[in-house]
């Protein structure tokens, strides 16, 4: 992820120290980000519940 940040940050020329960059490449980019978050939730959200769906209550009757 940073280096897509960083690469991404060179790209459009974004320099944290000038702040006369453009709105709207701070929008894309947070968007982006926002969006990179959501799909790597949803991977890791499926596969934990593949694996809890997966596990067997065999327990022994006593």
């Amino acid at each position: 992820m940073e280096v897509i940040y960083w690469y991404l940050r060179a790209r459009f020329n974004v320099d944290s120290l000038n702040d006369t960059g453009s709105v709207a490449e701070k929008v894309v980019l947070t968007a982006l980000f926002v969006a990179l978050a959501i799909v790597a939730g949803t991977i890791i959200y499926n596969s934990v519940k593949t694996k809890a769906s997966s596990i067997t209550y065999n327990t022994p009757n006593n």
